[in-house]
This record gives structure tokens, C-alpha cells and sequence, in this order.
């Protein structure tokens, strides 16, 4: 039995899609030996499902990926590149808009330690930081107000 059900594949799945149907039948021949995959060429896979939404809100976006199978060919000299672009391996489609996302205005955490004095010995300065992250300021909502920075006059 010798057929090719999609030429621009490796027939090892019809290979045993026949086997599979007929079992008392299991000698067949393909048109490629399946064996031998470096006559194989480069073909897409299927696309996985779509990825999750990357926000609950405003706008983002979802992928979904796909593989190519045979990657080489040395027989034919064709590879990913020569079917289609890298990118053609991943989607993007944007969601649909959700809601709107409230604004959050942002908040002050905690003051760091105190660095070390700045000066050997006598007067000098140390400083001490925070962040803006208590919440950070989202969906256009103000920034924190006043310095980050701390500094104080020290004697060290």
C-alpha cells in the first residue's frame, strides 16, 4: 500500500493511522520512509489555545503559539526560514476591552535603613529611601507626592 495523504508533511502519522486501521495489514509503505526523517520537510504544527488575557482591564493582548516540526531537511535543504518567518511561529490578538481601570492614586512604603555617615569623622550626611509602591499609582492615577529621598545631618 503506498499513498501520500499530504505530501508537504512527514507521513509518519498516516503511517500509523494506517496501522492502527488495519492490523492484520501492518507491512505498508509510505512515500517517505518515516524512518528516515532527514527527508522529512519543515511544517508548521498546530496552534496551541489562546493564552489568558494580560490584564483585567484596559487593554492587553493574548497569544498562542505553534511549533515547526522538522526543523531541517538535508535531503530538500529546507528549513522554518524557508516556509515562513520566525514570527509566524506566535499570534497576537489584542482582547476586547473589559472595563475601564480605576485610577489608583499611588502610596508611600516604608522608609529604608539609613545609609552609612558619608564623612569619617565629625559632621556628615545619611540618607534613606522609599518607594513608591503602597500602591503603585495605576489606570492614571497621581504619582506620590513629596521626596523619595531622605537626608539628615549626622555626627559620625
Amino acid at each position: 500500500l503506498q499513498r501520500c495523504v499530504r505530501p508537504n508533511i512527514c507521513p509518519i502519522t498516516n503511517r500509523l493511522l494506517t496501522q492502527l486501521n488495519d492490523l492484520t495489514n501492518v507491512q505498508t509503505m509510505d512515500c517517505v520512509d518515516a524512518l528516515n526523517r532527514d527527508k522529512c520537510r519543515p511544517y508548521w504544527g498546530s496552534w496551541t489555545a489562546w493564552s489568558a488575557c494580560t490584564a483585567t482591564c484596559g487593554v492587553s493582548e493574548r497569544q498562542r503559539y505553534r511549533s515547526c516540526n522538522g526543523a531541517y531537511s538535508s535531503a530538500t535543504k529546507d528549513t522554518c526560514a524557508d516556509i515562513a518567518r520566525a514570527e509566524d511561529g506566535m499570534e497576537r490578538r489584542d482582547c476586547p476591552l473589559q472595563r475601564i481601570c480605576p485610577r489608583i492614586a499611588g502610596g508611600w512604603g516604608e522608609w529604608g535603613e539609613f545609609s552609612v555617615c558619608d564623612s569619617i569623622c565629625g559632621r556628615g550626611h545619611r540618607r534613606r529611601i522609599r518607594l513608591c509602591n503602597k500602591p503603585v499609582p495605576q489606570g492614571g492615577g497621581v504619582p506620590c507626592q513629596g521626596l523619595d529621598t531622605q537626608l539628615v545631618s549626622s555626627s559620625c
